[in-house]
């Protein structure tokens, strides 16, 4: 059977402004399950259901995971932001909204927790070789010093296969030494 795409639809892109479909000499495409689809299929769409089937579902799987990961990476800044924000507050404000940023750190933990993806902070630890960071000031020392984490610019994010997301951070000099 031979394949071919028109002007109105490509082979297994994605494509927001107009749903994909995968033209074939069939009159209609068929509906296809998206858990179904082996690697000979090609894009399908549902029309019972506004859901496109493609065999680049790996592809569209990494997507939504970046995407999470980068809300993951904003909703932490945020966390951070507003906790800078409410301790200069007088005391009983202070008190409602850091009561407010603790429920969201929960909720925002449990829905990671259903997905097996924690966020790691490193913040005030000695920093040594092989951490998952990248420190952006690290040739400002030399090897012998010990140095700590100063400050998390992008928290370490892990998932239940291992590193999702390398952080960022910037060191400083244990004092004393």
């Amino acid at each position: 059977m031979a394949e071919h795409t028109s002007n109105n639809s490509s082979m297994c892109s994605n494509n927001e402004e107009q749903p994909v479909l995968a033209c074939t000499n069939e009159p209609e495409p068929k509906p296809v399950a998206a858990n179904s689809l082996d690697d000979s299929s090609t894009c399908s769409k549902n029309e019972e259901k506004p859901v496109l089937a493609c065999k680049s579902d790996e592809v569209s799987s990494n997507l939504v995971l970046e995407s999470l990961i980068g809300m993951v990476i904003e909703s932490w800044r945020f966390v951070k932001s507003y906790h800078s924000m409410a301790i200069k507050l007088p005391t009983n404000d202070q008190t409602k909204h850091l009561n407010k940023l603790r429920y969201f750190q929960r909720q925002l933990n449990i829905q990671l927790a259903k997905s097996n993806i924690s966020i790691v902070s490193c913040e005030g630890q000695v920093y040594q070789e092989g951490m998952a960071v990248s420190a952006i000031n690290l040739d400002e020392f030399s090897h012998e010093d010990t140095l700590i984490v100063d400050q998390v610019i992008e928290p370490i994010i892990m998932g239940s296969n291992g590193l999702l997301h390398t952080g960022i951070v910037t060191l400083k000099k244990q004092e004393g030494k």
